[in-house]
């Protein structure tokens, strides 16, 4: 062991010796001019800077290519420190701290510096100024706490900063991270009146501890990646700062997690919305608690506890949501062309928007805080954009409301495109959309619109444009009126027939989705007209089956077997439902393990839209399923997440020595049907299962126990003792000979 301690003590010094035998060593420095002096020394291949005072800085030092610094002074402090590298810096160690004064980042760090601070950074004295700015591919490493006064950390520009420690702040946002810079923080990070962390840009942000702010505790927008192990509280404002007998004085309450476009953030424990403090007999509505998770139904939000809105106790005051959705239009109605060839893949498929729809995982309880009145805020909100609610997304047109896009030079083609992909939209008919294309095959030639899509967009432009300009204006004109006649006919179809020009999937999951909303439907009753129609002996043993090749093999059968079972289905629903304007926004796919309060989706989902679409975008919701371990046998299920109304199977498997006794739902014995444990999702989840096991020791067997236990040990040992007298015995006598 002593001989491995000196060959390792031997190989940190032979990595060591080349600095220190090479470095320059500057001693007794105490001045902003000695340092700079000896930042400037570049004959060695190093500088080792012994401080003797504390130093404030007032102008960048240059911390060049190739060079490395070690700045020594545990007991002396080192202020308003700036680093540059002209392009390209080299290496810089401060074994000390560093804090900033009059008005000053305490850290400023650019042009690819190193920075390493064994210490701490502090800027909390220095008026609206930061305590770390990292910018230009620059990377700091803080082995110590960071602490501002306007933010904590801002880091720019491919910038990577690191902190072992924690990061708090006063006026601003304690971590500020944007274009591509990289922020690691070991423990928790703390902003008394601005944001816990703001990143944007494709920035990415970790925290090992948790986030508490003052305003909302995460801000992600664009592509930027968060992740915090711990718990993420929003702001609740300062009712220190207001007046409370002034209907307009309220404290401020903010959301935990703000998530926007196609961010993605991860938060390991809670995420608890602000709360607002009021005086309940004279403020009003504005009175909004923050809550839990607000995001854009694009983004991507994982909250490992429970997601929480804030309460409120102002007169008509609202809670905050522990889940608010915004449903972000499609890139379709945001005015963009649609290539028709992007319509279908090489088999003939639609494939999927080039924005993928959100997610939103909450591991625990998903709940809604108090309003003023105090009831319960819902759980679940999804705001709809009101043009989507406004518009039908088919409605009839008329050449003039192209009259603008022609006068700047749209194509033919382009508008063409829109208005298939409109009616397409609305009705979800491959038919309806492939008989748009019939202007155009007459007009250029084209036998089939299965060859007009083979062709690029150049190449339908080109065969438009070769057209004369009075031909080009009789196919816009018959583009328009094929058109409204397609809308005619959708609107005057019946429903079976409506139902039966969709593809199968979607007919079923839109039919589906409005029947398992209606209170004490069974999964079994909906699927019985396919099971039968489909040949299976029951609805389970259509379960077992692939879902994608049943909806295939349905689309096979004769139209009057469709006919017959979508219509028994249809029955069945009622009242049917109509893919408007969920076709044209994004939704986040909601997957929790429980909606709280309320026993219904009624009591705990709402969205600014009617009851209908608010109980599709409910019944979207999918709910895990808890198992509770046990060393005396496994639980494993059909599925790990279900919809409200879809059937479980349960299976329990006895380790060795056990037996099932029974099988608990929520603490209650499930009774099996024909040996088979089952049970459906309820409304809003909540679902924990357990089981009970029993020994199948023969009970004829006594186990040894107590003394009689003691006595068998004892035994065991002389028996052990003795066998190894005999091996020495042996061995000796082995010897003699």
């Amino acid at each position: 062991m002593k001989k491995a301690w000196i060959s390792l003590l031997a190989l940190v010094l032979a990595i060591a010796y080349p600095f220190t035998a090479l470095a320059a060593t500057w001693d007794n420095v105490d001045t902003a001019e000695k340092l700079k002096e000896a930042f400037a020394d570049t004959d060695a291949a190093g500088v080792i800077i012994n401080l003797s005072g504390n130093i404030d800085l007032y102008r960048a030092l240059e911390a060049l290519e190739g060079q490395t610094y070690v700045i020594n002074g545990t007991t002396y402090v080192l202020a308003n420190v700036s680093l540059k590298g002209g392009g390209k810096g080299g290496s810089v160690t401060i074994n000390g701290d560093v804090v900033g004064k009059e008005n000053k980042d305490a850290l400023r760090v650019d042009d690819e510096v190193h920075v390493t601070v064994n210490g701490n950074v502090d800027a909390s004295a220095s008026d609206d100024y930061n305590g770390v700015d990292a910018q230009g591919n620059a990377q700091v490493t803080v082995n110590g706490d960071v602490k501002g006064c306007y933010e904590g950390i801002e880091a720019d520009d491919n910038a990577q900063v690191t902190v072992n420690g924690d990061v708090s702040t006063k006026n601003d946002d304690a971590v500020e991270a944007k274009d591509n810079s990289q922020v690691t923080v070991t423990s928790d990070v703390t902003s008394e009146r601005g944001e816990g962390i703001n990143a944007r840009n494709n920035a990415e942000v970790t925290v090992g501890g948790s986030v508490r702010a003052g305003e909302e505790g995460i801000d992600a927008q664009g592509d930027a990646k968060v992740t915090v192990a711990g718990d993420v509280v929003g702001g609740s404002g300062d009712p220190d700062e207001v007046d409370m007998d002034d209907p307009s004085g309220y404290s401020d309450g903010y959301d935990a997690v703000q998530a926007e476009d196609n961010a993605q953030v991860t938060v390991g424990g809670d995420a608890v919305g602000g709360n607002v403090t009021a005086n309940p007999e004279v403020s009003g509505e504005q009175t909004k608690a923050g809550h839990g998770v607000a995001m854009d139904s694009t983004a991507n939000v994982t909250v490992g506890g429970n997601a929480v809105g804030g309460s409120t106790n102002g007169a008509d005051g609202k809670g905050g949501n522990g889940a608010y959705i915004r449903l972000i239009f499609k890139e379709v109605q945001d005015g963009g062309d649609i290539d028709i060839a992007s319509l279908r893949d090489a088999n003939g498929e639609e494939e999927e928007d080039m924005l993928a729809n959100g997610s939103l995982t909450v591991g625990g309880v998903i709940r809604g805080g108090k309003n003023g009145d105090s009831t319960d805020a819902a759980a679940l909100y999804y705001k709809l954009p009101n043009e989507v609610l406004e518009q039908d997304p088919a409605p009839k047109l008329t050449l003039d409301d192209f009259a603008e896009d022609l006068a700047q030079g749209r194509p033919i083609f382009s508008i063409f495109e829109e208005l298939t992909a409109r009616i397409y939209a609305r009705t979800r008919s491959a038919a309806q959309r492939d008989a748009m294309a019939d202007p155009l095959l007459q007009a250029l030639g084209i036998a089939s619109a299965e060859e007009l899509y083979a062709l690029s967009q150049q190449e339908v432009m080109e065969k438009i444009n070769a057209l004369s300009p009075e031909a080009q204006q009789a196919l816009l004109e018959k583009i328009v009126a094929e058109y409204n006649a397609q809308r005619e006919i959708y609107a005057n179809k019946p429903i079976i027939e409506r139902y039966l020009a969709m593809r199968a999937k979607e007919a079923f999951m839109l039919l589906s989705l409005n029947y398992f909303k209606m209170t004490g439907a069974t999964n079994d009753d909906f699927w019985a007209p396919l099971a039968k129609a489909m040949g299976f002996a029951s609805v389970q043993e259509l379960y077992q089956t692939n879902y994608e090749k049943t909806m295939e093999d349905f689309e096979k059968l004769p139209e009057a077997t469709r006919r017959e079972v979508l219509q028994a289905t249809i029955d069945l629903v009622g009242e049917v439902p109509e893919n408007g304007p969920l076709d044209e926004v994004y939704v986040t796919q909601v997957t929790t393990w429980k909606l709280e309060p309320g026993k219904t989706h009624a009591d705990s989902v709402a969205s600014n839209a009617d009851d209908l679409l608010t109980g599709i975008l409910a019944q979207m919701t999918l709910y895990t399923v808890r198992v509770c371990e046990s060393a005396q046998g496994t639980i494993t299920t059909s599925i790990k997440e279900a919809q409200a109304g879809q059937k479980v199977t349960v299976t329990a498997t006895p380790a060795a020595g056990f037996a099932l006794k029974r099988i608990l739902l929520n603490g209650v014995a499930l009774v099996p049907e024909d040996g088979v444990y089952s049970f459906l999702m309820p409304e809003n989840g909540g679902v924990e299962l357990s089981a009970e096991y029993e020994s199948t020791a023969r009970t004829d067997e006594v186990p040894v126990t107590g003394e009689g236990a003691a006595l068998y040990a004892y035994a065991a040992l002389a028996l052990l003792c003795a066998a190894g007298v005999l091996c020495l015995l042996s061995k000796k006598r082995a010897e003699q000979h």
